[in-house]
């Protein structure tokens, strides 16, 4: 792995803006392939950049995203840990609830090509440690 990949996945993960997803679809891999959380109800995986921004418009029509910020990008052997804190604010609701999720990610061909979420940050660099992310 080179440097560039945390630069790429740093990139990809700070471009999230609620009001703009497509400006996040450029940092995907058009066969990118997204798993959820094994423990997120319903989990499953997306493969190819429109089925993922589909997930995610969905997500964000469900939780309504408020706001997103990277905490760390840490490489982890051939692959790349992110911690994401999000904000989201549901119809109805007065207050924003923030959360801090954990990503795998590999890159290919200078694009995010995979990732994975954990719903705790630690899983994610258990995962990565590991070599379980991603795992067929």
């Amino acid at each position: 792995m080179t440097p560039t990949d945390v630069e790429v996945v740093r990139a990809a993960f700070a471009s999230w803006d609620p009001d703009d997803f497509e400006a996040a679809a450029v940092h995907l891999h058009p066969e990118v392939e997204y798993r959820e959380d094994p423990s997120w109800p319903g989990s499953e995986t997306h493969r190819g950049r429109e089925a993922v921004m589909e997930c995610f418009g969905g997500y964000d029509a469900l939780m309504g995203f408020s706001r997103s910020s990277v905490e760390q990008v840490v490489a982890v052997g051939d692959q790349v840990v992110v911690v994401l804190r999000v904000a989201v604010k549901p119809q109805g609701s007065a207050h924003s609830v923030e959360h801090r999720w954990g990503y795998v990610c590999r890159v290919r061909e200078e694009r995010v090509g995979f990732f994975q979420a954990y719903v705790e940050p630690d899983e994610a660099f258990a995962a990565a440690a590991s070599g379980s992310a991603g795992a067929q």
